[in-house]
């Protein structure tokens, strides 16, 4: 769990070293074949890395394939995500249908509706799973973690330390797996908090542990994306909340409610099921979009009110700071959610007027 910490406190400091040493990349379709001495930031439909990167690798996709190496840590969020290829140090993912096949150096935690781990997959420390169906068929080198509701260990998987599950039912395990340390089923995770193991704790600290980091790095880039592929967009798009804070989150507001009541209405009837899915998939996107332009506002608030710069004048390591600092209010009780909630809504309201102003220009 050190790497947890260092990675924390690596983005607190904001190394200026990294600053030269880092890639964005978006599109529909994103692949990577050819060897990479950078950090890499990816978001797209479809992400493909078949290459080598020698650095740590950020994604959010649709569908992720990893096939190729990564010298460090490797975080994705994603729809369907397949690794195969060498994670070097430590692997975290949160997906609907999550496959591990390749190497991972460290530790793996993962998150997500089916959890498969195939048997050529070989984890060199501890793994912690969390999901609906986890299929577990490799190799661990210390403790294994696992919390779903149907869980099976296949043939001649190895596990190093202890065996740990969360489930309403026993595990199905092969006669053949070998286990070092002691195997503990916990039929009611949460029975007794004073009498939750270090086992249970460890799984617990994993999950929330994976679960924060990936939504830090969506969000990082998602705004970064934002920001460096559509420069002029997001610049207009500070300006104009800058100009009139009040309007857009207002706009925000009301968008945000009325545009699912809409799209539930239109699909009650069967001629309006059409736009009743427009609708549906357009506020999922404004939702999206509208989180980006979160991490946005929040380093040009850094940018205006902290270093006395322009609104408009700032970079990547603004927006990481920006969204660390945005998490570190959303943990305050009460006022930061509504805090966190007013500044997203005010990026939704002033999202959806771009982009009706794109789609519908004045004559």
């Amino acid at each position: 769990m050190k790497k947890y910490l260092g990675l924390f406190v690596g983005l607190a400091l904001l190394v200026p070293a990294v600053a030269g040493a880092t890639q964005f990349q978006g599109g529909e379709t994103v692949a990577f074949n050819e060897t990479i001495r950078e950090n890499v930031y990816i978001s797209g439909g479809t992400v493909n890395i078949a290459g080598t990167i020698e650095g740590d690798l950020y994604v959010a996709g649709g569908t992720v394939n990893i096939l190729g190496t990564v010298s460090k840590d490797v975080v994705v969020v994603g729809g369907t995500v397949i690794i195969t290829g060498t994670v070097n140090e430590d692997l975290r993912v949160l997906g609907g249908n999550v496959t591990v096949g390749g190497k991972v150096g460290h530790e793996l935690a993962a998150a997500g509706g089916n959890i498969n781990v195939m048997s050529s997959a070989a984890i060199g420390d501890g793994a912690y799973i969390a999901g609906g169906n986890i299929s577990m068929n490799g190799s661990v080198g210390m403790d294994l973690v696992l919390a779903g509701s149907e869980i099976a260990i296949g043939n001649g998987v190895k596990v190093g330390g202890n065996f740990d599950y969360y489930s309403q039912k026993e595990a199905k395990v092969d006669a053949s797996v070998k286990i070092s340390g002691i195997t503990t089923f916990h039929q009611q995770a949460v029975k007794n908090q004073h009498q939750t193991g270090k086992a249970g704790f460890l799984g617990m600290f994993a999950f929330m542990t994976i679960w924060g980091l990936l939504g830090l790095a969506a969000a990082v880039i998602l705004a970064c994306l934002l920001f460096y592929i559509w420069r002029r967009e997001s610049e207009e798009l500070i300006e104009t909340v800058f100009a009139a804070p009040g309007k857009e989150l207002l706009r925000g507001f009301i968008t945000f409610f009325i545009l699912p009541i809409a799209a539930i209405i239109c699909c009650i009837t069967v001629i309006g099921l059409p736009l009743g899915f427009f609708l549906g998939f357009a506020f999922w996107a404004l939702f999206i979009l509208g989180a980006a332009a979160t991490g946005l506002l929040w380093a040009a608030l850094l940018a205006k009110f902290v270093f006395k710069r322009k609104a408009t004048d700032i970079n990547w390591w603004l927006i990481i700071l920006a969204v660390i600092v945005l998490s570190i209010i959303k943990a305050i009780p009460f006022v930061g959610c509504i805090i966190g909630c007013l500044v997203f809504l005010t990026g939704f309201g002033v999202m959806s007027n771009m982009i009706y102003k794109k789609l519908m220009p004045r004559k």
